[in-house]
């Protein structure tokens, strides 16, 4: 009925559309290589209608590369070629991908990426379409990612948007970062790129540190170069290129001795569009005020790690608390993780070898941030009786869903502020929420305990999959980082 009201060419319009959604869901997002067959080929023997949408420019400029074994290399080039012809001047996509089914099997045989044989993919598939790539991922061995990085030349990504390069058995590891990098000259494939919004960087040590002034262009939203390790100078330079426009970032800043005596050569910057952060401080103990350089307005989810050769770190809570009174409305999601050089952290867990955070430290910090959903605090922070009383009446974190915690205090305690909080009746739901995710790190002495306060989480609502309960020796926070990775 309410086609029959429209007039005819609006209806060819809405029914050409509709066709035009109905394709688009039923195609699969990328098309793979080596190409196997799909549903286009089907689809495009329906009708001359359907075979004009399927064959529509969009539907033949994005690509997965996989590493599949074929012998016939230059055949499935052919046929790249051919179904690229097909987009016209339409902007492509390329993510090249290891076989990850056989990789866990096999994680060392050079088959299970794509371009050990007989195609090349900087030569035969980037350099060709290089002025039309708006999307690039590479998930490959590091001579590969090495090798296709410095063959770009500068200005030959001009239409590139998100760039991803990444080892695939590159893991970051602070310890094995912290001497001095270099940077690589020559390497141009970052610059002149007026379109880059995105980039992500885990790219083996071996090609040591980009100039990551080049990276701070004025269109980038997001930077995510967790994996080399900054000098603070260099980071503040970053922050303060790209102040208006940054959206997502993930760093690691290196203090030093010498750092503090850049404390009156580098001045506060405010990140005015800021809103995920993502930062790991190595021996912050060598200039501890250093996080206050960053204004943080419209930070949603702020993630810190403290990387100290140190045996017991000191987490000034009341130097956060002021850090956050600029996003207090905002900040959704804060994590703040240990990673110790040195992994015996038992003196944590030892009242007199540690600086007790006093509770109205704490509380100050959490009465600031009414709007978080997730909190995570490192073995360091402890959460005191007091605090949680007022956890349990709501008077802080009314809205917060997901706590990771550490107390020396009764596990009953704890309990009564879950089952306060689950179980009794919520007068305004909307804004009083329950508990859905708990992970709780108590002292050794209270393993004994263990299943007891496991019944009792199950019975406030918190199963297996949400409750998780550790001790100082099995603690994710005390023995290895838990913060990073966006």
């Amino acid at each position: 009925m309410a086609m029959s009201l429209l007039l005819p060419s609006t209806r060819a319009l809405a029914a050409r559309e509709i066709l035009r959604a109905i394709v688009s869901r039923a195609l699969e997002e990328r098309i793979s290589f080596p190409f196997r067959q799909d549903i286009r080929q089907q689809l495009m023997l329906v009708s001359r209608k359907w075979n004009a949408i399927v064959l529509s420019k969009e539907f033949w400029s994005s690509y997965e590369f996989v590493a599949v074994p074929f012998t016939d290399g230059n055949h499935q080039l052919d046929v790249l070629r051919r179904f690229i012809a097909r987009s016209g001047s339409e902007l492509l996509t390329f993510r090249f991908l290891p076989d990850f089914n056989r990789l866990q099997a096999d994680p060392n045989n050079p088959s299970m990426y794509f371009g050990a044989g007989t195609i090349d993919i900087l030569r035969d598939i980037i350099l060709p379409y290089a002025a039309r790539i708006r999307s690039l991922q590479c998930l490959l061995p590091t001579s590969q990612v090495v090798r296709i990085m410095r063959g770009i030349p500068e200005g030959a990504l001009r239409s590139l948007e998100v760039a991803d390069f990444a080892c695939i058995h590159n893991f970051f590891h602070p310890r094995s970062l912290v001497s001095a990098q270099h940077v690589s000259r020559g390497l141009g494939v970052f610059k002149s790129l007026p379109r880059l919004k995105s980039i992500r960087l885990y790219i083996n040590s071996s090609i040591r540190i980009l100039d990551l002034w080049l990276l701070s262009l004025p269109r980038l939203t997001k930077l995510d170069v967790g994996n080399f390790v900054l000098a603070p100078d260099i980071f503040m330079g970053i922050m303060a290129g790209l102040k208006e426009d940054l959206r997502v970032g993930l760093f690691t800043v290196q203090l030093d001795m010498q750092s503090c005596y850049l404390e009156h050569l580098v001045g506060k910057v405010t990140m005015s569009s800021l809103e995920i952060l993502l930062i790991r401080y190595i021996d912050l103990f060598h200039w501890p005020t250093f996080p206050m350089l960053l204004l943080l307005p419209v930070a949603q989810e702020v993630r810190i790690e403290r990387a100290d050769r140190i045996a017991n770190v000191d987490w000034n809570v009341s130097m956060y608390t002021t850090i956050f009174l600029a996003s207090s409305n905002t900040l959704r999601e804060l994590v703040l993780s240990t990673y110790p050089f040195r992994l015996s952290a038992s003196p944590v867990h030892d009242r007199s070898k540690r600086r007790r955070t006093s509770y109205t430290e704490l509380e100050n910090l959490l009465r600031v941030l009414p709007n978080l959903v997730r909190i995570a605090l490192p073995p360091e922070i402890y959460i005191h009786v007091e605090t949680s009383f007022k956890l349990a009446r709501r008077q802080l974190l009314p809205k917060c869903q997901d706590f990771q915690i550490a107390t020396d205090v009764d596990p009953g305690i704890i309990l009564a502020m879950v089952g306060s909080r689950n179980m009794s009746a919520d007068p305004t739901p909307s804004n009083l929420t329950r508990i859905t995710r708990l992970t709780l790190t108590l002292p050794l002495t209270y393993a004994a305990n263990a299943q007891d306060i496991r019944n009792a989480m199950s019975f406030f609502g918190l199963t297996q999959a949400s409750f998780a309960l550790h001790y100082i020796g099995t603690c994710p926070g005390g023995k290895g980082h838990c913060c990073f990775g966006l």
